[in-house]
């Protein structure tokens, strides 16, 4: 069994998926699934798909899409009170997202 998981260190499993979704859909059984369905046990088998529940469902959660959306913002112009004015969680996020990047 997987161990439990904060959005921090779920973050570069996260980012690892989400760079080709289209690969793991079938193995984690995504169609016509309800948001946030049981990983199948064979795909458990593999490291990054040992989840309880669809990564790719996690993909679309809040804290994802506000790091992402954090990242674009700061492509724009510099962020206000950056970093000490953001949880936590958003700034090792958008580090994290940009350490994967290699930026």
């Amino acid at each position: 069994m997987g161990q439990v998981q904060t959005f921090t260190s779920a973050l570069p499993t996260l980012l690892r998926i989400a760079k080709a979704p289209g690969k793991v859909r079938g193995l984690l059984g995504c169609q016509g699934q309800s948001h946030l369905h049981p990983v199948p046990s064979q795909a458990r088998e593999i490291a990054d798909l040992d989840w309880n529940v669809c990564p790719l469902d996690l993909l679309g959660s809040p804290h994802f899409q506000a790091v992402l959306r954090l990242d674009r913002l700061a492509k724009v112009a510099p962020l206000s009170g950056w970093p000490e004015k953001f949880s936590p969680w958003a700034v090792a996020g958008l580090l994290a997202l940009r350490e994967h990047r290699g930026e």
